[in-house]
């Protein structure tokens, strides 16, 4: 298969076969949380909520961008980096149109589109899968929706550790998500204790 993509390159060669994408900002999927300290904010470390399996930390001082995230497991293989979240200095719509088209040029054409129809919320997908590696590429521009991130920002997963980590601590802890507190004996719930007054 690799024989046939190569030959097919060298056929047309204005087209450029994408490699999976691994790391972004100096910071790669796969390697250990402590490698990067320097950037770390470790007092902002959290588990992510219902995904209890990994934590999460702030970025700070990385070159190019104004913030970010880390996520990594902490039961399959802990301190192992599956997601990066990073949010570029510059938050224009123009600066996101010129990297579009760069993440274009690399990586082809986006695979999803998961914006909303208005384009208040610019955002595309890449899938690429190599060697048992699943990883998802996210670009994102919004100025607009304050729910959401404002600005540019870019996200890669390693989406097979993520559901390894899942897998581990589901293991581990069968009854984490299961409720341990009963309703309260003779209370009978009606509509008027499910609709806000």
């Amino acid at each position: 298969m690799k024989k046939l993509l190569l030959i097919l390159a060298l056929s047309f060669p204005g087209t450029c076969i994408a490699q999976t994408p691994t790391q972004i900002g100096g910071i790669s999927l796969g390697s250990d949380i402590h490698d990067y300290d320097q950037y770390i904010k470790a007092q902002t470390t959290l588990p992510i909520r219902f995904m209890e399996y990994l934590e999460e930390v702030e970025l700070d001082r990385l070159p190019g961008f104004k913030s970010g995230y880390l996520a990594y497991g902490n039961c399959a293989e802990p301190g192992k980096i599956v997601r990066i979240k990073l949010k570029y200095r510059d938050s224009s719509k123009a600066f996101f149109k010129e990297l579009l088209e760069k993440y274009k040029d690399r990586f082809g054409k986006p695979d999803k589109w998961l914006g909303d129809p208005f384009h208040v919320i610019t955002a595309w997908q890449w899938s690429f899968s190599d060697n048992g590696q699943q990883v998802e590429l996210y670009l994102h521009h919004n100025l607009s929706d304050e729910e959401q991130k404002l600005g540019n920002s870019v996200k890669l997963t390693l989406t097979n550790s993520i559901l390894q980590e899942q897998a581990c601590f589901t293991e581990k802890f069968p009854d984490y998500r299961k409720s341990k507190t009963p309703e309260k004996p003779g209370h009978v719930v009606t509509w008027k204790d499910l609709i806000p007054k």
